[in-house]
């Protein structure tokens, strides 16, 4: 797939929880591209079963992808550009420093 035919596939965008652009539009935005966002849904869920009924693009994680394909045969693009790796931030109260939950969890979220 082209830079050109991503932008100018209709797209459904799942914002998440942060009200910011997502790292696509800003890396669209200083060439002066831009997705043709359509619709914005608040689930994932919703915007499946708009992708079974119509001629539609959304960018989601690789893993909600393979997901998806288990139930829903949908083509798959790779993006036509790269994308910064993401940097994730954690913060966990001392409260379960003693925590044995937490001494699984906090090795598996950095590995994510």
């Amino acid at each position: 797939m082209t830079l050109e035919e991503f932008c100018s596939t209709p797209h459904i965008e799942v914002p998440g929880l942060t009200p910011h652009r997502s790292v696509f539009d800003r890396h669209l935005e200083p060439l002066s591209l831009y997705r043709g966002i359509q619709f914005r849904m608040t689930f994932m869920l919703t915007a499946m079963h708009m992708l079974r009924q119509e001629d539609l693009m959304c960018v989601l994680p690789r893993k909600v992808v393979s997901l998806i394909n288990q139930t829903h045969n949908k083509s798959v693009y790779e993006l036509p550009f790269e994308i910064p790796p993401l940097r994730v931030k954690m913060a966990c109260s001392p409260a379960f420093s003693d925590c044995d939950f937490y001494d699984w969890l906090l090795p598996h979220m950095a590995r994510i």
